[in-house]
């Protein structure tokens, strides 16, 4: 009797073992470097990664979570912070179970991993025969944009590109509910999201031109048009950097401002050559450009590190990535009819090993290099307000209260925050480390270039540190 069980040697079988092969590896390696960036304080947005840890350890752990991170000289915040993030309920179990930034930047590169999945779906649901489709999801893997989002910092935001690239794949499939169920998933991650891939509809609507079935676009449409309307109904008091109705003025100003060639440049980082394959499906681009104009609009946000700002367009890259190589196949069939599937596969091939070799964030896995500040971090109460500086807050984030602050200006603010303080972690020549002597804090000890000091208060309230 013929077992019902699909065999090793099924081709669909084993493309799949392929693509959870890239997966893993994907998992492994982006892992190593973004748990690497923690231990070693290299995490750019050292202040946003103790932001998202807070928030949803004190979710987890608090009755009532008061955030103390972003007026960082009063430290007084909302717990609900500057943008409207749902994702992150979904995280608040993980790290109940282990409370650590390692916990919610492995959950981040292996959800963002996830996306050749949809890579991969994306392909095949184009006509292209499933080696070219592997190499397709392991091209978007390969991407230096999924690099930098998975392992530069944790943020909602790069947490709907693999969502996106997904819904994308599960409605050109005509999966139309499941699509659904995956944009609004991704609209859950910030509130631009939404916002940006409602300009997949068009080239959805194209490609649906032929059976006419614009099903797969409405969708898109309607998912986008509706959490954006709810989004700035239910969240628009609190809304973050951009208000909606200066979101087109400042998209227009930026086309001819200083943040439209930044943003560019920072696209192309994210994307490298593959950027140049964007001509070959204009439509599918629209959300491309859509998120370089956002980008140009919130020049004021633009950084380094701000990688996440183009999730969109990363996630896009799968389609553009996808039709691409179906049109090489379409010319490729015309002209070399007996050795178009191979050409097309070695251009696929091609394109994966062009990816890969410009991405600059792929390293081998190597010792990781503690400094000797750890030494001091675990020497502070787990329940003690403590006082440090952007780059140490993760490490001490997992605690009722934490104050950051690099640039302290107003005195009233400083002084509330001598008060509210037992613990203090600062660089040795941190310029007001004589202030701090003067109001009574004692050196306990020094290592590594940092210091380690002691208030003269006592501070013991387990859930709430600060006096009343």
């Amino acid at each position: 009797m013929k077992s019902d069980r699909p065999s090793l040697t099924s081709p669909a079988l084993q493309a799949l073992l392929a693509v959870g092969a890239g997966i893993c590896t994907y998992w492994v390696l982006a892992s190593e470097l973004a748990i690497r960036r923690v231990r070693e304080f290299a995490q750019p947005l050292g202040l946003d990664n103790a932001y998202f840890l807070q928030r949803t350890w004190q979710a987890a752990f608090l009755d009532a979570p008061q955030r103390t991170l972003l007026a960082t000289e009063t430290g007084e915040g909302l717990i609900a912070g500057r943008h409207f993030e749902p994702i992150l309920a979904l995280i608040v179990p993980l790290v109940r179970a282990a409370p650590s930034m390692e916990t919610l930047l492995v959950f981040q590169v292996g959800l963002i991993g996830f996306g050749a999945v949809g890579a991969y779906r994306i392909g095949t649901s184009l006509g292209l025969d499933r080696p070219v489709s592997v190499l397709l999801s392991w091209t978007w893997l390969a991407l230096p944009g999924v690099w930098a989002m998975g392992t530069l910092d944790f943020r909602t935001f790069s947490l709907a590109a693999p969502l996106v690239v997904c819904a994308l794949a599960a409605l050109l499939e005509t999966r139309l509910i499941l699509g659904a169920v995956l944009l609004l998933l991704a609209a859950t991650c910030r509130e631009e999201v939404a916002l940006l891939y409602l300009l997949a509809a068009p080239a959805l609507a194209w490609q649906g031109r032929v059976k006419k079935d614009f099903r797969p676009a409405w969708v898109v449409a309607g998912v986008g048009v509706a959490w954006t309307a709810l989004v700035v109904v239910l969240h628009s008091e609190d809304w973050g950097f951009i208000q909606p109705g200066e979101l087109v003025v400042q998209t227009y100003d930026s086309l001819g401002g200083p943040g439209a060639s930044r943003a560019l440049e920072m696209l192309y980082g994210q994307i490298g050559g593959n950027l140049a394959l964007a001509v070959i499906a204009p439509l599918t681009s629209l959300g491309i450009l859509a998120t370089w104009l956002s980008a140009g609009a919130m020049q004021a946000l633009l950084n380094a590190t701000a990688v996440h700002i183009f999730a969109v367009a990363i996630a896009l890259m799968a389609w553009v990535h996808a039709l691409f190589l179906a049109r090489i196949g379409g010319f490729l069939q015309t002209r070399l009819p007996t050795h178009s599937r191979h050409a097309l596969r070695a251009s696929a091939g091609l394109l994966f090993v062009c990816t890969f070799m410009g991405n600059a964030h792929i390293r081998m896995p190597t010792p990781i290099d503690e400094p000797d500040a750890w030494q001091l971090i675990r020497k502070i109460p787990t329940t003690s307000a403590v006082l440090t500086q952007s780059r140490y807050s993760p490490a001490l984030a997992t605690r009722p209260e934490i104050y950051v602050s690099d640039d302290w200006k107003d005195e009233e603010g400083i002084s509330k925050l001598i008060e509210r303080v037992e613990w203090v972690l600062l660089p040795e020549r941190h310029n007001w480390l004589p202030r701090l002597e003067d109001e009574g804090f004692r050196w306990l000890e020094s290592k590594g270039g940092v210091v380690l000091l002691q208030g003269p208060q006592r501070l013991v309230t387990p859930g709430h540190l600060t006096p009343e």
